[in-house]
């Protein structure tokens, strides 16, 4: 605010942005908190209904948590002198809470597992049946043979990263590795 003061303006767009963030920040927070209300604690209770129920259910709880928050905000504003000491013991103690749950959610024996997902198949699979068609393995994980993409789609390294050079070097730079694509894309 000090350094923009001057511009007119300015201060204005940085606590706009400011103020944009955080509050992002804060709407991924509380949906997020919202979605994890409903799938672990409401969907069990409730059961199975329709989409359109379920959404107002979550948004409710958005708005809720939201309230919570915002009363929170306003009781912690009323606290006065909160000591050093006290915001450590604080922090430390949500930490080993924290840690303490995370533990028990993945070492305890009366936490049910969810089996791992058996591999999907790749029978309909376009771009396996394109790489077979051309003579390769049958991995998805497989790279394309040179000159097999049209450079149109590329995005020249030369061009967007060493645009500070000059142009007979970047040149240079270019004919490298032409003769390893197709003519028509030369």
């Amino acid at each position: 605010m000090d350094i923009f003061a001057k511009l007119p303006g300015m201060p204005g767009l940085f606590l706009a942005s400011l103020f944009s963030a955080s509050l992002s920040t804060l709407s991924s927070g509380l949906s997020s908190l919202a979605a994890l209300t409903w799938a672990d604690i409401f969907k069990p209770l409730i059961g199975d209904i329709s989409e359109i129920k379920a959404t107002v259910i979550i948004k409710t709880t958005v708005v809720c948590f939201g309230g919570l928050a915002c009363a929170v905000s306003f009781m912690v504003s009323q606290v006065g002198g909160v000591l050093t000491q006290g915001c450590l013991i604080g922090g430390f103690t949500g930490l080993a809470l924290g840690f303490w749950i995370s533990m028990g959610m993945n070492f305890s024996p009366s936490v049910k597992k969810s089996p791992g997902l058996s591999p999907a198949s790749t029978e309909n699979c376009y771009a396996d049946a394109l790489y077979n068609s051309t003579g390769g393995s049958s991995t998805l994980a497989s790279m394309n043979r040179p000159g097999e993409v049209d450079p149109r789609y590329l995005i020249s390294l030369t061009d967007t990263i060493l645009f500070f050079l000059p142009g007979s070097v970047r040149q240079w730079i270019k004919s490298i590795g032409p003769q390893y694509m197709e003519e028509k894309y030369k």
